[in-house]
């Protein structure tokens, strides 16, 4: 989902190039949004590919479930997907 929300950035910011092409000021800060969510997504996700294989050994035996893991919480955030405090 993250990657959805990329790539509409992008395609905001090429949409407002084209319709107001003197304000460039929108366009630069969608494109630097886009640039900032790839770049953070890329600096975590090293961590939490070795923290979920971690929690897949250990935490699924003294955790009620997996979902609850803060390991799987920060993987699936990085992939997009929504999910609620319990």
């Amino acid at each position: 989902m993250s990657d959805d929300l990329v790539k509409r950035l992008r395609e905001l910011a090429k949409d407002q190039d084209m319709l107001a092409p003197d304000n460039t000021n929108d366009s630069a800060e969608l494109r630097e949004a886009a640039d900032r969510i790839e770049t953070l997504k890329a600096a975590l996700q090293p961590f939490a590919d070795p923290c979920i294989e971690h929690c897949f050994e250990r935490c699924e035996s003294e955790c009620d479930s997996m979902e609850e893991c803060p390991c799987f919480i920060a993987r699936a955030t990085l992939a997009g997907e929504n999910h609620d405090d319990k």
